[in-house]
């Protein structure tokens, strides 16, 4: 079974994680204005002043006056308006690319992208002297792209010599689509690109 990086799902739940302690201490901060809790709160704990707020109307005609706020703010929104659509058409792009179907040759059955990977992946772990597989098959268009990331117990040749023989069975399982293979072991040595299963 193959394993998506963690490294998105770390990065956005740093992220969210982030946004929402902010807003978490900015509101418990502006809590502590409210006359029950700050009578409650021990001698000398930092507290807003009553009636405290983030932005009053006198701050924001303060800043409006000033000749730097209005396109300020036009390139912020622009900024973050551009950023959230480029995310959005990579997830969008990344999800359609894996949850995809491709037709098989045999029989024209429809097979998923996702357990295509799989298959694959389970497929190279079978090979003698290989400790583990993770495969990523992306359709685009007419071709699958294949991703091998392949970790060896020792040398690497038993690995090299069985992966063209892998590959060809993907081409003719999924022909007339043309695939493109690579792959990446990693063992005991620095880790090296398999080149000749392209």
């Amino acid at each position: 079974m193959t394993h998506p990086s963690p490294l998105p799902m770390v990065r956005n739940r740093a992220l969210l994680g982030g946004v929402g302690a902010a807003l978490l201490g900015g509101g418990g901060w502006l809590l502590t204005a409210w006359t029950p809790v700050a009578e409650r709160l021990p001698a000398g704990w930092p507290a807003a002043p009553t009636g405290r707020v983030f932005a009053d109307r006198a701050l924001l005609e303060r800043l409006g006056a000033q000749d730097w706020w209005t396109p300020a703010v036009v390139a912020v929104c622009c900024v973050v308006l551009a950023v959230a659509v480029g995310v959005l058409l990579r997830v969008v792009r990344r999800l359609a690319a894996r949850g995809g179907t491709v037709p098989l040759a045999r029989d024209s059955r429809l097979l998923r992208v996702s357990a295509l990977s799989d298959a694959l992946a389970a497929r190279v772990r079978t090979v003698e002297g290989v400790a583990g597989c993770r495969a990523v098959v992306r359709r685009r268009r007419r071709a699958l792209e294949v991703e091998l990331r392949v970790r060896v117990r020792a040398s690497p040749a038993p690995v090299l010599g069985a992966l063209p023989g892998l590959v060809d069975e993907v081409r003719r399982s999924v022909a007339p689509l043309t695939v493109r293979v690579h792959a990446r072991l990693d063992g005991p040595g620095r880790p090296r690109r398999a080149r000749g299963v392209r």
